[in-house]
Order: structure tokens, then C-alpha cells, then sequence
């Protein structure tokens, strides 16, 4: 893909999985934060949504949450969506991305701006 390619993309989509309605709340705030920005977070819905979510924040404290997680990483053929896993506990530390509880806007957004640039080839307008 070009760098012209990879620049075009300027919104992300976010899913939660598992997470708690205040800790849904705080997310979609997060997001909004980002709609004037680069890159722009936008909440997946799955209704209208062709593709999956670009990032899946999952609660790392429910067993169920991440065995959910699990199963749908193994069944994607091409697994184009990231987890970040908020969670309070130590064991989650062996994930890739990992955000302590409560999620801080900031530092969530911080996060979600590695990840789409890692995983989905995000450049800073600005930077090559």
C-alpha cells in the first residue's frame, strides 16, 4: 500500500466487549474527543457496519469477555481487528495492549493512535 493509500484513512471504528455501561460511557466520550482529530474514533455498530470493528476493547477481568475474544481471534480468517484489554488485574499483562482501569481519556486515545498506526498503517498527516 502506498503512503498515499495508507493516509487515506482517517476514521477508526472501536468496539467494547464486556465492559460495564459507566465504562461504555467513559469509552464513547473518549471517542468524541477524537472527532475533529487524526486519526478520528468512531463507536462500531454492528448493524450498519460492513466490516469488523478496527479495535475491540475487551474487559480483561471477565473471564467470558476474553474467552469471547479468543474464539472470534481464531475464527477470523484474517484478523483485522486489535484488542485492547482494560483490566485491573496483573495476569492481563502478557497481552499486547493492556490499559489499567478506570480508562483515563487521554491515555486511551494515546493507545488507540498505536494501535491504527501498528495494525491498520495510520500516518500523522504531516509524517512520513
Amino acid at each position: 500500500m502506498s503512503v498515499v493509500g495508507r493516509r487515506s484513512r482517517r476514521a477508526y471504528t472501536v468496539a467494547t466487549l464486556g465492559l460495564e455501561s459507566d465504562e461504555r460511557r467513559a469509552v464513547h466520550s473518549a471517542l468524541a474527543l477524537s472527532e475533529h482529530g487524526a486519526p478520528t474514533f468512531r463507536s462500531f455498530v454492528p448493524a450498519t457496519m460492513a466490516r469488523s470493528p478496527h479495535v475491540v476493547i475487551v474487559n480483561g477481568d471477565s473471564p467470558e469477555a476474553v474467552r469471547m475474544w479468543r474464539r472470534r481471534e481464531r475464527a477470523a480468517r484474517s484478523p483485522d481487528s486489535c484488542a485492547i484489554f482494560l483490566s485491573r488485574l496483573p495476569d492481563t499483562r502478557r497481552e499486547r495492549y493492556v490499559l489499567d482501569r478506570p480508562p483515563l481519556p487521554l491515555l486511551l486515545l494515546a493507545l488507540l493512535e498505536h494501535v491504527v498506526t501498528r495494525h491498520h498503517g495510520f500516518v500523522r498527516p504531516g509524517r512520513w
